[in-house]
């Protein structure tokens, strides 16, 4: 019951700041990637210095987009967390309250309380970060798209094929 609640209640929130950190992951393979474009035009050796400008300009934007949009998702995800570890919390005390006399006076409530409390502790910060499990697999897809178009596609597949292996590896390490 609890769980659907959280879900119906935050998963809106998760799910926008998954769009957001998609965002700042792609604006920050934008700007990576042009680089060689700024590389190109450094190499000209009678190149436009309004061509130069302009450049430079796209690719400050992207990098500058990058930063506010990757500082904003972890700062809302953070403000998600908090509201979720809040959530849990309350529903916590709200249980140890509708317990009997006998139950508390046999259980040490405060020691519960504490020991959860902490438990949510260690998972806010993974929930802060949970809009990237939303995001992953749009930025490969992006990333091998983008690494298709300027280095080819054979280099876009093998290092999909690469990816695949250190999952499938990941998978039967754990």
């Amino acid at each position: 019951m609890l769980r659907g609640a959280l879900l119906d209640t935050f998963l809106n929130h998760e799910v926008f700041c998954g769009i957001i950190c998609f965002f700042a992951e792609l604006c920050s393979i934008g700007y990576t990637s042009f680089l060689a474009v700024l590389i190109g035009y450094i190499q000209e050796p009678e190149a436009d210095i309004w061509r130069g400008v302009y450049i430079l300009a796209i690719f400050a934007t992207m990098m500058t987009f990058s930063f506010v949009l990757k500082n904003y998702y972890i700062f809302y995800g953070y403000m998600v967390a908090i509201k979720i570890r809040k959530t849990v919390i309350g529903a916590l005390y709200d249980k140890i309250t509708k317990l009997s006399i006998k139950s508390l006076t046999e259980t040490n409530s405060g020691k519960l309380i504490t020991i959860v409390s902490g438990d949510m502790q260690a998972l806010e910060r993974p929930l802060a970060l949970i809009a990237m499990v939303i995001a992953a697999p749009f930025i490969n897809i992006a990333a091998y798209i983008v690494m298709g178009l300027t280095a080819g596609w054979i280099y876009a597949a093998v290092t999909f094929g690469i990816w695949i292996l250190m999952i499938i590896c990941q998978h039967f390490a754990a």
